[in-house]
């Protein structure tokens, strides 16, 4: 009997591990919105991430430790661009060569650039 109890919590406790945890952090590389966009130089829709820093087309981000959330990593992304500094609050998960980032309940889809 003691042993179909320990069984029993074991299964229970397995049940409540998720399975697919957010990755703590977002891969570093070329993303850019439009596949087609990798092959060009100055693409409008690039977004570079090296480490904390997120380099998009006329702005630089540095992410604030981000924490794991339901919708993936909930970060703040410290911004200057075009002479002004802002505060960005996203969304990031990251599936394979896709990364989404929502903002403001819009989702924008990245795909990794070839090295």
């Amino acid at each position: 009997m003691r042993w179909i109890m320990i069984g029993f919590g074991a299964v229970l406790l397995t049940g409540c591990v998720e399975e697919n945890p957010p990755p703590a952090e977002v891969a570093s590389g070329i993303y850019d919105l439009n596949p087609d966009g990798c092959g060009q130089d100055l693409s409008l829709t690039r977004l570079t991430v090296s480490g904390d820093q997120f380099r998009f087309y006329e702005s630089v981000c540095r992410m604030e430790p981000a924490r794991p959330g339901a919708d993936g990593l909930q970060a703040r992304l410290i911004c200057t661009g075009e002479g002004e500094s802002f505060e960005r609050q996203v969304s990031l998960r990251s599936h394979g060569d896709l990364l989404d980032m929502t903002e403001n309940g819009e989702t924008r889809r990245y795909h990794r650039c070839p090295v």
